[in-house]
């Protein structure tokens, strides 16, 4: 019986995990669908600004 619970608790794990990497992988594809015309070093350094200006607003 213990058996039995530790295997179902284990595949809830597994599947729990599988189904979080898959929504985590569509939406990074959708947020590349969102930009498609976008070259990825413009996407890069629009990261990185909106990083500094975070920066900056949390150390005011």
């Amino acid at each position: 019986m213990t058996v039995l619970i530790i295997s179902i608790v284990a595949a809830w794990i597994l599947f729990s995990t599988l189904l979080v990497t898959i929504i985590c992988i569509n939406s990074s594809r959708l947020n590349r669908i969102d930009e498609p015309f976008k070259d990825s070093d413009q996407v890069a350094e629009e990261r990185k600004e909106k990083l500094e200006e975070l920066f900056h607003s949390a150390m005011q």
